[in-house]
């Protein structure tokens, strides 16, 4: 009771993290309340990877949704590098909500008129979570700024340099979800990949630039149609 009276009104993230692993370790069942104090915890300091870490390990066994995995995710990666596993974990993220989006979408056009899609703009093909309220405008800034701080030459040829190739998939994954398939970063990487005995890492990219949608290309669609 003591530690959860720490936590509020306090702009510190410690409390919430130890409250959210003492509650991991007595009280486990209550998941909603571990992965708010994590939240809460990463909205003070997104820079903490373990809170991430942690919500990613509740997401994977089906105990905190993609959609909120994928915002605190953002939230840590604008203030981080982030590392391979963060990386992944964003892209399959993405990779399910374009899923789920793809699949609405056809739903739409398939109850339209017949024979066409007159109704369908770039706006219906962009997943809601990206285009609610000011999201739109958000993640269009997010995009122009990621270009340099997480996806220049420059951070390619220095993760080459550490030869982290689950990094540099798990990147190139995301990058392809942001802004395609032929985005320089991630045609740099595939060109790597290729080039490596080991292609698990290959096919996990390709699988995410086979069901790519353009973020960014769709929002400037949206902006100039």
């Amino acid at each position: 009771m003591e530690l959860e009276n720490s936590c509020h009104g306090s702009n510190d993230a410690r409390p919430f993290r130890l409250r959210a692993r003492l509650m991991e370790s007595f009280w486990s069942n209550q998941v909603s309340t571990i992965c708010r104090c994590y939240e809460d915890a990463l909205t003070r300091d997104p820079t903490c990877k373990t809170s991430v870490e942690r919500l990613i390990k509740f997401h994977r066994i089906g105990n905190y949704d993609t959609v909120p995995l994928l915002e605190k995710t953002v939230l840590h990666l604008d203030a981080t590098d982030g590392n391979s596993s963060i990386w992944e974990e964003f892209a399959s993220c993405f990779l399910k909500i374009i899923t789920c989006s793809i699949a609405d979408y056809e739903d739409r056009v398939s109850t339209n008129v017949p024979g066409g899609s007159i109704g369908i703009t770039y706006r219906d093909k962009i997943p809601r979570v990206f285009s609610e309220g000011q999201e739109t405008e958000t993640w269009k800034v997010r995009c122009r700024w990621w270009e340099t701080r997480h996806f220049s030459k420059s951070a390619y040829l220095q993760e080459m340099q550490y030869g982290d190739w689950k990094l540099l998939a798990s990147k190139a994954a995301s990058a392809s979800h942001i802004y395609g398939p032929n985005f320089g970063y991630v045609k740099a990487v595939v060109s790597s990949l290729t080039n490596q005995p080991d292609n698990a890492h290959l096919q996990f990219l390709q699988k995410h630039l086979q069901n790519s949608i353009n973020l960014y290309h769709c929002f400037t669609e949206l902006c100039s149609g």
